[in-house]
């Protein structure tokens, strides 16, 4: 097997099979005779068909000329005329052939050559064009959350809280909820005592961040694509039906059929162009991406302090936060009751948690295309 230095592509050589010719004798006034018998077949099936120039052939593997006895192919005294029937050169279809005579395989086309660039040369159609060495990256993936929609903060918030003397703050002792009149338990808290306090639940309505998927897949590449080159026009047909070819071919000669065949299929054509397909079937992807419920907790507004009842006449102070969260000194007192007034947003937007998004699928080869060339 030799190497195409244009293409890389391993390279038949074609060659030709010379069939034995009998020597004909004329002899004058005493018709055709022949001096020994012409050679039997040797059982080859050979698909190459030479002539001697003279315009009698014979397709290599057959009889040859019988003389005497033959139907139509006797000649007259001297007459080198043939009549109609006989099996030397007809240069039409079906006659005798100057070059070779080429069997194809059934279920095969050809015959092609194949071509790392252009097709050109006795083969300057592209019939198909097929490509190997598919290699695709996996899809790079992210994901974002964007800003949060729709977070409420309703009045079933709920606090915890305590009081202390002196400057310390309390741990978070006891719970209330919503707007309701909330007792400061064990003592009446004065002013300059402690009041600790932080927001645990979640928000209402919970709300959502919008999710933003961050999708990149680089094209897929072949390594090389190859066109498969047909004939400008068809080769004539030999008289067994078989394709006359020139004596020499520059370039491989192959045949070719869709799908994943074999070339033990293929006759004379055994050796196969590898890894050969149409087209590629890609479905790179990304899992989803989403995103966790808004986190954060709404802060409080105003808090008012009563010594007594929680109404306006009682009302010892009030105090704004403006947090989630704190420990502030009481505005004045007595105090006994406190009230919170309002629940609000958080000062800034509540964030959400995006989800981890992978890589998915890939790029696969698909309609394999089987290539089989005579060898060399």
């Amino acid at each position: 097997m030799a190497e195409n230095r244009r293409t890389g592509l391993c390279q038949p050589r074609v060659n030709t099979r010379n069939s034995t010719i009998g020597v004909v004798c004329l002899l004058a006034a005493a018709g055709c005779s022949r001096s020994d018998e012409a050679p039997e077949s040797d059982g080859a099936d050979t698909v190459f068909v030479p002539t001697d120039g003279s315009g009698a052939g014979q397709s290599a593997g057959g009889s040859g000329n019988s003389g005497a006895g033959d139907d139509d192919d006797t000649q007259t005294p001297g007459d080198d005329t043939q009549t109609p029937g006989d099996d030397t050169n007809s240069g039409g279809a079906g006659g005798s052939c100057d070059g070779q005579c080429l069997a194809l395989p059934d279920g095969w086309s050809g015959p092609v050559q194949i071509s790392a660039g252009a097709c050109g040369g006795d083969f300057p159609s592209a019939v198909v064009q097929a490509h190997r060495g598919l290699t695709a990256a996996a899809a790079s993936c992210g994901c974002a959350c964007g800003d949060s929609v729709g977070v409420g903060c309703g009045n079933a918030q709920e606090l915890d809280y305590d009081t202390a003397s002196g400057f310390a703050c309390p741990a978070l002792a006891h719970s209330a909820a919503g707007l309701s009149c909330q007792n400061i338990p064990g003592f009446a808290a004065e002013a300059g005592d402690r009041f600790a306090f932080e927001i645990t639940s979640p928000f209402s309505p919970p709300g959502s961040c919008p999710a933003m998927a961050q999708v990149d897949i680089e094209p897929w590449q072949w390594a090389e694509t190859l066109s498969i080159c047909g004939l400008a026009a068809p080769w004539p047909s030999c008289a067994d039906a078989t394709l006359c070819a020139p004596d020499v071919i520059d370039g491989d000669l192959c045949v070719y059929q869709e799908g994943d065949g074999d070339c033990g299929d293929a006759g004379a054509f055994t050796e196969r162009v590898d890894g050969l397909f149409a087209s590629v079937a890609d479905d790179r992807g990304c899992t989803p991406c989403t995103c966790g419920d808004p986190e954060g907790h709404c802060r409080v507004a105003t808090i008012s302090f009563y010594d007594g009842t929680c109404i306006n006449s009682n009302k010892v102070g009030e105090q704004y936060f403006g947090a989630s969260q704190g420990c502030a000194a009481l505005p004045g007192g007595p105090v006994s009751r406190f009230r919170i007034d309002d629940f609000q947003l958080p000062l800034q937007d509540a964030t959400c948690t995006p989800s981890a998004s992978l890589p998915t699928g890939g790029a696969t080869a698909q309609d394999p295309i089987t290539v089989c060339c005579l060898p060399g």
